[in-house]
């Protein structure tokens, strides 16, 4: 229920007061002026001779006057109570007085209107109930506004008013009522309007006080209490105006009994009116506490679907991120706007527990971290901060740093951070991080707000725990498949290399007469034009280019050899013969395609020689070139350098440049990966990954500078070696090769007679055969006759028997007959090679000439 300890909060009873208040000032002249001018009728309201005197009146204009006293406003208390002490106290004196006389004085002389009138007859007289009522209303307007006072003085001014009231019943009823209990003076009905209009005055002037609290409260008992008094006060009027009627006609007795009955039952009325009303106002107090209950009730409720549904959006936030970043930024986020707190950060904890790094900020508690000295990537030392309960796996909760003596508390306080919340994020009883909230008022963090992010802290080291899962995951997914695309490539270029064997084998066989005849027509006629000996000599080049290159696509898919025979290579010399062999494709082929292609070359001079394979610099180069002619759809230029880089010891710089379509990007990055390729269809993908093959056995680097529509540089830089042995195809310390007989078997005929033609200009007893039963046949007739052969020459790769089973038998017939196998595989000469195989030498196919001597003279002298 709502009190209210001044009347200024309700204007509209102050305003009604004081209309009392002045129309009792306004009617007070006219009964002055009636006992002046002998006017009875101006200070009667009702037909009759009876009126106030005028001590009573004067009465009514002191107490008026008090009235408005109390009823003005911004005056001070001290200063209000002396005006109306000294407006009452003529009022209350002699009323006491009065009082006095008839109580001492009357029981002797029972002359009452003597005592009455002591300001003269020719004033009026001062009736006992009168008297009684100025004692009681002005003593009650002189009491303080304390709870005991209020009360007090509204139950003194309501007793005046129910004497003023009971007057008026008997006028009403035609009854002198006060004359029935007292036997003194009674009031004059305008007396007891009077009378009753100032108590009325002074119950609104100060309605706070006392009973009139009750009447006046917003709660359901005052307002029961103002719809009930009219009813109060009208219905025993109509009741007992009605029985005074019948009364009147003879239809019952006595009107006093009527009277007394309407009294009765106004106050009766009046009381259970007020009993109900304090029931109601009870009633309300504790449906207003209950609906305080509930609300505070409600709002905890909301509070908790707040932080749960913050609570969700956060989780459902961080589930969608798969790094730890990122979930720490949109908690941060969502902390800052919605919980909300002034400062957020996350720290994640060293392995060995002794520091803590600052992983993220919140992006509204930027500027107080660098306050603080704790930006992003900061170092906090974890002994002495009062971070160790944190780390142990507890919630700290610090509602004033201001109380706490550690380093970091200090800082947070500095920084106007008073309450402060640090939450561990525990990852399988292992402390991974660390949650730092704070707010600038003290006392801040309430329970629910340190359980909410205790509960939040829960949700985020499961959300970053996960996301470390997830990235194991995909690490160990994105291992897997490289380890299978590496597989599956290693497979695909093992296939490669099979096939390149069986293709190399038939190329071989079919360059292999070419090849042998060539070498012995450049040995052995020696009257041979110039053109004609270079024409031969570009011949052998080429078929052993050919024979290289097949026998790298077999060797493509595993390591390379690291004592591979090298000689010194001149760069220029290569170019040129490159620009030569390469004609046919970047100027006959680009003219039948009605485009011009030129090669513009800037060779260095006097350029040193590098280590190396020519055949294999030489296909690089090729290979360069014809991807520089790919380049150049519509015609162009391709530029060929050469120059040194460094001192004489520094590296050859080979630069091969067209102003072509260029490389893209991923191009570029790419290009060397084998079967990748951007020509479609006519296309490998082998030609660069081969270069890049053969660059790094010779120790060599290669770069590439290219943009789109730009054209594309290839720079490849050869190491210039410290010194150069020069090898020589025939060795200078060779003994004489003694003829020989000798054993060819071979099922390639063309093979066979090749090589029975050159051996036999040597002059070698030969034996060949194309069949190898019919070979071990005659190896074994040879024995049996005692004309064994000096030694065997056979092919790999035959029908029905191959070369490994010939060895095997004839090693079993002759132990200590040299066996030379002939391989179209690619086998070398000295390199490693298959237990196996039990023949003695083993040589590619097409032989050289020089090197089938050696191994010859090798079987001659085997020491």
């Amino acid at each position: 229920m709502k009190y209210l300890g001044d009347n200024q909060d309700f204007p509209k009873l102050r305003g009604i007061s004081k209309a009392i208040t002045l129309f009792v000032l306004l009617w007070c002249p006219l009964g002055i002026a009636s006992w002046i001018f002998n006017l009875p009728r101006l200070t009667t309201l009702s037909v009759g001779p009876s009126r106030s005197s005028v001590p009573t009146i004067t009465g009514f204009i002191l107490i008026a006057i008090a009235l408005l006293v109390t009823l003005r406003q911004n005056q001070d208390e001290k200063t209000q109570r002396s005006l109306q002490a000294i407006t009452l106290a003529p009022v209350l004196l002699p009323s006491i007085y009065i009082l006095c006389r008839y109580l001492f004085i009357g029981l002797q002389d029972s002359s009452a209107e003597e005592i009455s009138a002591i300001f003269g007859a020719n004033l009026g007289y001062v009736a006992f109930s009168t008297a009684l009522c100025f004692v009681l209303l002005t003593s009650a307007m002189l009491l303080g506004r304390n709870y005991l006072s209020g009360h007090l003085a509204t139950l003194m001014t309501t007793l005046a008013l129910v004497i003023a009231y009971i007057a008026i019943v008997g006028y009403a009823f035609d009854s002198n009522a006060l004359n029935e209990f007292i036997v003194f003076t009674a009031m004059s009905l305008p007396t007891a309007i009077g009378i009753t209009l100032l108590c009325c005055a002074a119950l609104l002037a100060r309605p706070t006080l006392g009973w009139t609290a009750r009447i006046i409260g917003p709660d359901s008992g005052g307002v029961a209490a103002r719809r009930l008094m009219p009813a109060v006060f009208i219905t025993p009027f109509l009741l007992g105006f009605l029985i005074y009627i019948g009364v009147v006609y003879g239809k019952f007795g006595t009107s006093f009994g009527f009277a007394l009955l309407t009294t009765a039952t106004t106050v009766s009325l009046g009381a259970i009116v007020y009993l109900v009303s304090v029931w109601l106002a009870r009633r309300d107090i504790d449906l207003t506490n209950e609906v305080i209950l509930r609300r505070a009730t409600q709002q905890k409720l909301q509070s908790q679907n707040e932080r749960l549904s913050l609570l969700d959006k956060i989780t459902r936030g961080i589930a969608e991120h798969q790094d730890d970043i990122s979930i720490f930024q949109i908690v941060s986020q969502s902390l800052e706007d919605r919980m909300p707190v002034d400062f957020v950060c996350f720290g994640l904890c060293n392995p060995s527990k002794t520091q803590l790094i600052v992983r993220h900020v919140g992006t509204k508690s930027i500027a107080l971290a660098e306050a603080i000295g704790i930006p992003e990537e900061a170092r906090i030392d974890i002994d002495g901060n009062g971070l160790s309960a944190c780390i142990r796996g507890e919630l700290v909760y610090e509602p004033d740093t201001q109380l706490i003596d550690f380093p970091f508390p200090v800082r947070l306080a500095k920084a106007g951070l008073q309450a402060v919340v640090m939450v561990p994020l525990v990852i399988e009883s292992e402390i991974h991080a660390l949650l730092i909230t704070g707010r600038h008022d003290a006392q801040s963090f309430t329970s629910t707000d340190c359980e909410f992010l205790h509960q939040l802290c829960n949700n985020v080291a499961i959300a970053t725990h996960q996301s470390q899962l997830r990235q194991n995951i995909q690490r160990a997914y994105d291992d897997m498949r490289d380890a299978q695309q590496s597989v599956m490539q290693h497979e695909r270029l093992r296939a490669l290399g099979q096939m390149a064997s069986g293709i190399a084998h038939d190329i071989n066989n079919a360059v292999a007469p070419i090849s042998i005849r060539t070498q012995s027509i450049l040995e052995t006629e020696t009257n041979l034009s110039p053109p004609v000996k270079a024409y031969l000599t570009m011949v052998d080049r080429q078929t052993n280019d050919i024979i290289a290159t097949i026998g790298r696509l077999r060797e493509f898919y595993r390591e390379q050899d690291s004592d591979r025979e090298q000689s010194p290579v001149e760069v220029n010399t290569l170019v040129n013969d490159v620009v030569e062999i390469s004609s046919a494709r970047w100027k006959d082929m680009a003219r039948r395609d009605g485009t011009h292609i030129d090669i513009k070359t800037e060779l260095a001079e006097d350029l040193p020689r590098i280590l190396g394979k020519d055949n294999e610099l030489r296909e690089v180069l090729v290979n360069l070139v014809f991807n520089a002619v790919d380049a150049l759809p519509d015609g162009g230029i391709i530029t060929i350098r050469t120059s040194i880089t460094g001192d004489a010891r520094g590296f050859i710089r080979l630069e091969v440049a067209d102003n072509g379509v260029g490389m893209s990007e991923e191009s570029i990055r790419r290009c060397m990966e084998p079967f990748y390729t951007t020509k479609g269809d006519r296309g490998t993908g082998l030609g660069l990954a081969m270069v890049h093959g053969i660059l790094n056995r010779h120790d060599a680097n290669i770069s590439i500078k290219s943009a789109k529509g730009e054209g594309t540089s290839f720079i490849l830089s050869f190491p210039v070696p410290a010194e150069l042995e020069e090898k020589n195809e025939q060795s200078a310390t060779r003994a004489p090769l003694k003829p020989m007989r000798l054993l060819l078997i071979d099922d390639d005929a063309m093979v066979l007679d090749s090589l029975v033609a050159v051996l036999e200009l040597d002059g070698h007893d030969l034996t060949g055969t194309t069949d190898a039963r019919n070979g071990i046949d005659q190896f074994t007739e040879s024995l049996n006759v005692g004309k064994p052969f000096d030694a065997v020459i056979t092919d790999l790769g035959m029908p029905h028997l191959d070369g490994n089973q010939v060895s095997h038998v004839i090693k079993r017939l002759s132990p200590n007959t040299p066996i030379i196998l002939l391989t179209g595989w690619g086998q070398r000469l000295g390199g490693e090679r298959d237990k196996s195989v039990e023949a003695d030498f083993v040589m590619g196919k097409p032989p050289k000439l020089s090197k089938l001597r050696d191994v010859l003279t090798m079987c001659q002298n085997p020491s």
